[in-house]
C-alpha cells in the first residue's frame, strides 16, 4: 500500500515541478514583453510581491524560506504553502530578481509532501523528504543525482522509495525544466520523438510552431 501512495505523491511532485518551471518561464517572458525598461520591470515585480505578502498575511514565503522547510519536517504546514511559495518565487524570478531556484524548490517539495501526508495517511517527515528531492528532480531532470542527494541527506533506509520518487517525478515532469538550455539526451516517452541535440526551449518552440500551423 505504501508503494502506491509513494507513486501517487511522486506523480504530483512531477506536476508541481512543471508548474514551477512553466510559471517562471512564462512570467519572465510576460514581464519582458510588458515592461521594456528593466528598472520598471523589477519595481513592478517587487510591488506585486509586497502586495501578495500583505494579502497572505505572512512573510514565510519570502527569501529562501528555510524555517518553513524545517517546519515541514516537524509540524503540519498550510496545505497551500507549496503553491504560495511557487507563486512568490516565480514572480520574483520572472521580474528579474536573482536569488536562485534550488532552495525554493526544496521548500516547495517539502511543503507539498507535508500537505499530502494527511491525505495519503503517511508520515509527514517521510513524504516531506521525498518531496524535497523529487520536485527538484523533476524541475532539473536529474533523477540519479537527486536520488544520491537524498541518500546522503536522509540515509539509505528509504532508498527504494527515494529512487521511485525521483524517477517518477522526472518522468511526469515531461520535457520541461528550470534550465531552458538543457539538452535532451533521451526522450521520456517512446510516443514523443525528439530531434537530435534538442533543448528544452527548442522543444517548446517547435510545439508553438506546430500549433500555429494547425491553426
Amino acid at each position: 500500500m505504501i508503494v502506491l501512495k509513494v507513486v501517487i505523491a511522486s506523480v504530483l511532485f512531477g506536476l508541481a515541478s512543471i508548474m514551477f518551471s512553466e510559471l517562471t518561464h512564462w512570467l519572465r517572458k510576460m514581464f519582458a514583453n510588458v515592461f521594456k525598461n528593466p528598472v520598471i520591470k523589477t519595481f513592478i515585480g517587487g510591488v506585486i510581491v509586497i502586495l501578495l505578502v500583505y494579502i497572505l498575511g505572512t512573510r514565510d514565503y519570502l527569501g529562501l524560506s528555510v524555517p518553513l522547510l524545517q517546519e515541514s519536517f516537524e509540524h503540519p504546514v498550510s496545505p497551500l504553502a507549496f503553491l504560495w511559495k511557487t507563486i512568490l518565487t516565480a514572480v520574483t524570478l520572472g521580474a528579474g530578481y536573482q536569488g536562485g531556484e534550488v532552495t525554493p524548490l526544496f521548500v516547495i517539495g517539502g511543503t507539498l509532501g507535508n500537505s499530502l501526508a494527511g491525505v495519503l495517511h503517511i508520515s509527514a517527515p517521510f513524504l516531506a523528504g521525498l518531496g524535497f528531492i523529487a520536485v527538484f528532480s523533476g524541475a532539473t531532470n536529474t533523477p540519479i543525482a537527486c536520488f544520491i542527494m537524498g541518500v546522503e541527506l536522509f540515509g539509505a533506509e528509504g532508498a527504494l522509495y527515494m529512487f521511485m520518487a525521483c524517477i517518477i517525478s522526472y518522468m511526469f515532469s515531461g520535457h520541461t525544466g528550470i534550465y531552458a538550455s538543457q539538452q535532451i539526451g533521451v526522450s521520456k516517452s517512446k510516443l514523443h520523438l525528439i530531434p537530435e541535440n534538442s533543448t528544452l526551449s527548442s522543444i517548446k518552440l517547435n510545439k508553438v510552431k506546430d500549433a500555429q500551423r494547425n491553426d
